[in-house]
């Protein structure tokens, strides 16, 4: 019915199939893990933001003051952070409701090996 080499040359190539299997899953793995350090480092950085509000809130008064009283290159440099916040603070609302749906999707199953 069948020939005995033809089935161990598909027995063979069952087992390389799973071993190179394996060696895509553990790599899909660690690129994963990096994915996850590169986005706590992001989120680490709008935390900081996050924290440091009031205190901008609070010199932003001072600061509209200089800027409208005073010119310069140091002025400029000034007028395009305020205008860098302003533009950051209106895209916020957009990234805190694209976090908000991350954050309800379920995590993807992780594949078990199987022996």
């Amino acid at each position: 019915m069948f020939n005995p080499a033809e089935v161990e040359e598909l027995a063979a190539r069952k087992r390389l199939l799973a071993a190179e299997s394996d060696l895509n899953r553990q790599a899909l793995m660690g690129e994963l893990s990096r994915l996850r350090a590169s986005a706590e480092k992001v989120e680490r950085v709008f935390r900081f933001g996050k924290s440091t509000y009031p205190i901008v809130l609070a010199t932003a008064p001072l600061a509209g003051y200089f800027l409208a009283s005073k010119t310069g290159p140091v002025t400029k440099i000034l007028k395009s952070a305020v205008w860098g916040w302003q533009v950051l603070q209106r895209l916020k609302p957009f990234w805190d409701k694209w976090r908000q749906s991350k954050a309800a999707e379920p995590d993807p199953l992780e594949p078990e090996i199987l022996d």
